[in-house]
């Protein structure tokens, strides 16, 4: 993915710029979608197709490719520009006020909320039933363009039974004068224009589908600036362009640099490597390059583009302020990028607001919010362009800052924040007889895997009624019952329905085993052939194939779920618990592991809730979204895949997220707490901890307590929230590893080769004693 500034891209970038990955910038002062023209040019005996883009701020024209279908357009004001190609396009607008070309042939226009602009060059879309552009979410607030604006006796309407006819009184009302004729067809409207403005024919048509002549009127046809060679509506009054004031030119290399502009207007670029950039006072132009890069625009109004790499966009408290039009921009947004005000250290809570049309009203809403003291980051999604305000005093007191987002989603995980631990939550149910699990109730002692049906078979039969089989042989026992139970003339079981059964044996046959099962209908032959061929397994995969609980015995137990959403409670011992498919909740059961030992629990697949006992417990989620507590003992807690919530508990625990974004707490006790790959939340909680983000951009917090912060060469970039030289807290880095030391704002940053960072948030430098940092 590659972002291009219109201002400055080259030819060449021009015609190799790949619109479904790479994003065009319109950065100029006063630039709108609504001043761009766009002039297709097909293919000729000597040239290929293509299309050129051209500013009426800034007089500049760039020649692309046959298509920008998909391509993301960025505009000050939040607009978004649309272009399609020569083909059958699909195109989309956004939030705000749109401007969408289609371009020749058929294409599927759809505007979105805001009042959007429809550019229908002539001859683009025809009067071809089979090949004329549709308009799938036309509102009264939306603009056609098709060349010169409708005037009152340019504009006339009338209805027909089908498209031919409606062509037909086109045609003849074009002839006679009119420019544009809207004419209801069926439950659509069709809008016809005299584009080469001949008074001869229709030239081109739109379908407004599923709209009435209500929803348009002449006025809803705008018009072009005189003398524009191609369509394109006219903004009223047109603005007269703001100079774009001379940028302070700055380019890094393909390695790790740091460039800082000054009081005028910057553009800085970072290529390469993780690179810091600040660019100080002024209106500055910041792009990272590829890299995790660190973007701190400065005092003014900045555009800030991250480009690859999980990116760290850095805000001093008033630095954007809060003043319409004078905002930071932030172009590119991506899921690993972060977001710090006020030094990292503001507390509170994300909310999100959509509804508010202007800034003013979103800036009200949002002061609201922030007086409230439930929320520091208010998140509103106008009309427009999406706004994060934050109260980077953290006073609770009205918006400090305000940020314009483009890109992606914005989650809570994108803010650097001093936030609290997350609690730990409630177990779902206390024991196996929750009532979500109600398909069977199962209780088992012994090893699930090691359990067999062949000591039933010299069992003789003692009890045989129509609802209940009893058989014995010594310590051997087995009772089924159920409904409809018949036997042959030879008294072989060949009929009825098992609803529950009881079956134990004792050392002498390699237990002890034993299983109640009580739930669920299964034919009685089907148990008669799991009998026979000593199928055990095949009998608890389809006995425990729904939604079950399960409890285990006062020993040492193997207990498997299978698929649905199973509660399995080892009920004390050194239990090994594994959930198989579906959501599952595990626990170790009370007393687990408090005299035999450890209890072993593993998730499997699906999103799993897993609580460890009083002993050690070894603890995996594997696959999911997974919630797990180590206990009252020294436990490890692994996440497996995904993103997992992760809970040492008491004791001196292991937590190690491993793959997926993880939020990971060691809890009381001195634990080692690491992330894994990915962005992941650390926390050490109370004790002396060994705090790791691991691969990954990760924000640590030790806690209270002498903690040490690990990094290496290619960690990320990480943030720790809470150093405290006072307190005993130390960074230790690899063995080998090359570091260089700077004071980056408020903040200690350690740079090391191979590109990973570790920023101190709001610890200075010159401050700490000589033996903060070892191991190198």
């Amino acid at each position: 993915m590659s972002v291009y500034f219109f201002e400055t891209i080259t030819s060449a970038q021009a015609s190799a710029f790949n619109p479904g990955t790479d994003t065009l910038l319109f950065s100029g002062s006063g630039e709108s979608a609504r001043f761009e023209r766009v002039q297709f040019s097909p293919a000729t005996a000597t040239s290929t197709a293509s299309l050129t883009v051209s500013s009426t701020v800034t007089g500049r024209s760039v020649t692309f490719g046959p298509s920008l279908a998909g391509a993301q357009t960025i505009f000050p004001d939040g607009s978004n520009l649309a272009i399609g190609g020569f083909g059958a396009d699909n195109l989309s607008g956004g939030s705000g006020d749109d401007v969408i070309w289609g371009g020749p042939g058929r294409d599927m226009l759809t505007g979105g909320s805001g009042a959007d602009t429809f550019v229908i060059g002539v001859h683009d879309s025809g009067v071809a039933a089979a090949g004329v552009d549709q308009i799938t979410d036309w509102s009264s607030a939306d603009r056609l363009v098709f060349g010169a604006a409708a005037t009152a006796t340019d504009y006339t309407e009338t209805s027909a039974g089908s498209y031919d006819q409606a062509l037909f009184a086109a045609n003849g009302l074009i002839g006679a004068g009119a420019n544009y004729v809207a004419v209801q067809v069926g439950s659509d409207v069709v809008v016809f224009a005299d584009s080469a403005g001949d008074n001869g024919v229709a030239d081109d048509a739109v379908m407004l589908t599923g709209r009435t002549l209500a929803d348009i009127s002449g006025a809803n046809i705008v018009g072009l600036q005189s003398g524009e060679p191609t369509p394109t509506p006219t903004p009223t009054p047109t603005p007269t362009p703001t100079p774009t004031p001379t940028p302070t030119p700055g380019q890094g290399t393909a390695g790790a640099d740091t460039l800082t502009g000054g009081a005028d207007a910057d553009n800085l670029s970072g290529l390469g490597g993780a690179d810091v950039l600040h660019g100080a006072g002024g209106t500055d132009t910041l792009n990272g390059g590829d890299g995790a890069d660190t973007l701190d625009g400065g005092a003014g109004a900045d555009m800030l583009t991250g480009a690859a790499g999980n990116d760290l966009f850095v805000f001093g408290v008033g630095d954007s302020g809060v003043t319409e039009g004078h905002i930071d921009t932030v172009v590119d947004l991506e899921p690993g990028d972060r977001l710090m005000f006020g030094g990292g250290g503001l507390e509170g809570t994300l909310t999100e607001i959509a509804g508010p049309t202007s800034f003013a009203a979103a800036l009200s809403i949002a002061n609201q919010k922030i007086a409230s003291g439930a929320f520091n980051f208010v998140l509103v999604d106008t009309s427009s362009a999406r706004y994060l305000f934050v109260d980077s005093h953290n006073d609770d007191g009205q918006a400090d800052d305000a940020v314009i987002l483009g890109g992606s989603s914005l989650f809570a995980y994108n803010l650097v924040t001093a936030a609290p631990p997350p609690a730990e939550p409630e177990v779902p149910f206390a024991s196996a007889s929750g009532a979500q699990f109600r398909d069977a109730f199962t209780t088992i002692a012994g090893n699930m895997d090691q359990a067999h049906l062949s000591p039933a078979l010299n069992a003789v039969i003692t009890i045989a009624t129509d609802t209940a089989v009893e058989a014995h042989d010594g310590d051997v026992s087995l009772r089924l019952n159920g409904f409809g139970f018949s036997e042959d003339n030879f008294g072989h079981l060949n009929g009825g329905t098992l609803t529950s059964l009881a079956y134990s044996y004792s050392e002498a046959h390699g237990g002890p085993f034993s299983i109640l099962f009580n739930g669920g209908q299964t034919p009685l032959l089907t148990m008669a052939n799991w009998l026979a061929n000593d199928a055990t397994q095949d009998m608890f995969s389809s006995l425990l194939a729904g939604s079950n609980s399960i409890t285990g015995g006062a020993g040492s137990d193997l207990l498997r779920g299978y698929a649905g959403d199973d509660m399995i409670e080892g009920g004390g011992g050194s239990d090994t618990l594994w959930g198989g498919l579906g959501n599952d909740l595990i626990l170790a059961g009370q007393g687990s592991g408090a005299a035999a030992g450890s209890t072993y629990l593993r998730g499997e697949e699906g999103n799993d809730y897993i609580v460890g006992g009083a002993g050690f417990d070894d603890i995996n989620g594997n696959q999911g979204n997974d919630t797990a507590v180590g206990g009252t003992s020294d436990d490890w807690v692994v996440g497996g895949k995904d993103s997992d919530l992760l809970f040492g508990g008491d004791g001196a625990d292991l937590v190690y997220g491993n793959l997926g974004a993880d939020t990971c707490e060691g809890g009381a006790g001195n634990d080692i707490v690491r992330g894994g790959q990915d962005n992941d939340l650390v926390f050490g909680d109370a004790g002396d901890d060994f705090v790791s983000g691991d691969k990954g951009d990760d924000t640590m917090t030790g806690g209270a307590g002498a903690d040490i912060f690990h990094t290496f060469g290619d960690a990320g970039l990480d943030r720790v929230v809470d150093f405290h030289a006072g307190e005993g807290d130390r960074v230790m880095v690899d063995p080998g590893t090359v570091y260089t030391l700077a004071q980056v704002g408020a903040d200690t940053v350690i740079s090391m080769t191979g590109g990973a960072q570790m920023v101190l948030v709001n610890v200075t430098l010159s401050a700490l004693p000589s033996t903060w940092i070892f191991g190198a």
